[in-house]
């Protein structure tokens, strides 16, 4: 683009920028004053402010480039302050229009955040419904928290079959139980034994020799036993069910799926049982496995759609797997991909609480598992960094700072999340000033050719 087109371009930003930036600041207040919604056919679901992300995806840009530019810019950085704080994204939203609207050589002096407090339990609860603004969601997390304990995680489940529940689990627990033949024969619905030991094959069992020493052994000691593998033959199946009938054996067998929920759950199970997946890719025989070696957990209890394994003596190596797969999942952006770790994350807590939200919900389903997740997000950042008072924000010199602390006071906040204070503020001027210099434009209208040096 030659110089002395350079001006043209940047007013048009600027006439795009203020035109979102009435659009944002109309919909903000709206949203603020609980007068959004979506229609979905005869049914209406009023929105409030963990929605917000559907209230800026929604507002229309129409046929103006520039201004879908701008509009993804904020998005963007929206989405990526609310993943490092609660209400980060909201809060970068509303830094970012008052950034615009004042002095934009002002400095940042983010100091005031050092008089940030802890707040009490009721006051805690009081800021929740005010910024959920759903009693039914925030019952739903106010009994989830006092279900799990200090020590305990909580899980949301928005795929539930079943109505909405909260569900307490103690013991690991995962989705597989015991093949439909030995349900069916050995007529047992539960199958549970204590200082049971464990064995996991990345295979399938095809021959009751790869197993004889393993049969042998729990048969000499009167040792309860539980294989994990991928399937069974019929000879292998018919073996185990006669002994079990005999007396003489008690071992379940377990089949894990090839899915992708069952890819990763093999070592999970080996982590939680301090055992290893015996496995052909790493040139391991099943036939090699030797009795003596692996280790028994405390207990487990087998039922016709999960298995509950208790087992205190891996409690630190567990911490270490999921330390990692917490690490993963910040690495990757793929909802699937957060979706399968959270399942694993659920079935590694030996401690937890799900939420199962249920089809009953209909249409609000969604915005209810949206708002229930943003408000534990909203009780760990208040734990860990406190709250600020607005009044102090509002207080600040800077202008972008002030309009913000002023903006949160006139809707009643006389608090609000320092964490997401901290982090909206930082991103939300970052990009307007990325913004105001019409960097992001060039750079995006450069991509598709719109615009060359």
């Amino acid at each position: 683009m030659t110089d002395y087109l350079e001006p043209v371009f940047l007013d048009r930003v600027n006439s795009s920028v203020q035109s979102f930036i009435s659009k944002l600041n109309n919909n903000t207040d709206k949203l603020f004053k609980n007068r959004l919604g979506i229609s979905y056919g005869h049914g209406y679901v009023p929105l409030s402010l963990p929605d917000w992300k559907r209230v800026l995806a929604s507002i229309d840009i129409g046929d103006d480039r520039v201004e879908l530019c701008t509009k993804n810019a904020i998005l963007e950085c929206c989405i990526r302050a609310e993943q490092h704080a609660s209400f980060g994204g909201l809060i970068a939203a509303i830094a970012f229009v008052n950034h615009q609207n004042g002095a934009h050589n002002e400095e940042i002096d983010l100091s005031f955040l050092k008089r940030s407090v802890r707040i009490k339990k009721e006051e805690f609860l009081a800021l929740l419904r005010a910024v959920i603004n759903d009693e039914y969601a925030s019952s739903i997390i106010i009994d989830a928290v006092e279900l799990a304990g200090f020590s305990g995680q909580i899980f949301v489940n928005d795929r539930s079959n079943k109505s909405t529940s909260l569900e307490l689990r103690n013991g690991f627990n995962f989705p597989v139980s015991c093949i439909p033949e030995f349900q069916e024969i050995m007529k047992v619905k539960d199958w549970t034994a204590e200082n049971a030991v464990i064995i996991i094959i990345d295979g399938i069992v095809e021959t009751v020799g790869e197993i004889h020493c393993i049969l042998d052994h729990c048969c000499r000691n009167n040792q309860p036993a539980a294989i994990f593998a991928r399937g069974y033959s019929e000879e292998v199946v018919a073996t185990i069910i006669t002994n079990n009938m005999r007396g003489t054996l008690k071992l379940a067998p377990v089949r894990v799926p090839l899915d992708l929920s069952g890819l990763n759950m093999l070592k999970d199970l080996a982590v939680v049982c301090g055992t290893d997946v015996v496995s052909s890719l790493k040139g391991e025989l099943i036939s090699s496995i030797d009795p003596m070696s692996l280790p028994s957990i405390n207990s487990i209890a087998i039922t016709e759609k999960s298995t509950c394994i208790t087992n205190e003596r891996i409690n630190l190596s567990v911490s270490r797997h999921v330390k990692e797969l917490i690490k993963k999942r910040a690495e990757h952006a793929s909802l699937d991909v957060e979706r399968l770790i959270d399942d694993r994350l659920q079935c590694l807590s030996s401690n937890n609480v799900v939420i199962n939200l249920g089809p009953e919900l209909s249409l609000s389903r969604g915005s209810t598992a949206d708002k229930v997740g943003i408000g534990l997000q909203l009780l760990k950042d208040v734990s860990n960094f406190g709250v600020i008072n607005t009044q102090v924000v509002a207080d600040n010199s800077n202008s972008a700072v002030k309009g913000l602390g002023n903006f949160l006071i006139h809707f009643g906040y006389g608090h609000f999340s320092s964490r997401a204070v901290h982090t909206g503020i930082l991103m939300g001027i970052k990009t307007s000033e990325l913004i105001s210099s019409a960097k992001v434009f060039l750079v995006q209208q450069n991509r598709v050719g719109k615009f060359t040096r």
